[in-house]
């Protein structure tokens, strides 16, 4: 039962984090077809971002996937990357968005 929920959280931290990505893809390239429910204020808030947290944004979603890659292939690295994609997303939230740009 233990390896079942361990496949099954490493599946979905995989498809979370590589997910985050594509959001990140489609939301920065302002694709229409994705962002044509999204609320004008919020996409011309995010198109605003400055370079660093664009670049974090980045770097979040890259050490997570990443993390999620090596949690599925049961390498030893993998939760010291999510712990640290999980700092870098909150440090993004709350030191820029809620902090910086009254989010």
């Amino acid at each position: 039962m233990k390896m079942i929920i361990f496949w099954v959280m490493s599946i979905f931290t995989l498809i979370f984090w590589a997910f985050g990505g594509v959001d990140m893809y489609f939301t920065l390239t302002g694709n229409e077809t994705y962002l044509k429910d999204f609320p004008p204020q919020m996409i011309a808030w995010i198109q605003e971002f400055p370079v660093w947290r664009k670049m974090l944004w980045g770097l979040t979603v890259l050490t997570g996937t990443i993390g999620g890659v090596l949690l599925v292939l049961r390498r030893a690295l993998a939760p010291s990357l999510l712990w640290a994609a999980a700092v870098l997303m909150l440090l993004a939230f709350v030191g820029h968005d809620i902090l910086m740009a009254d989010g």
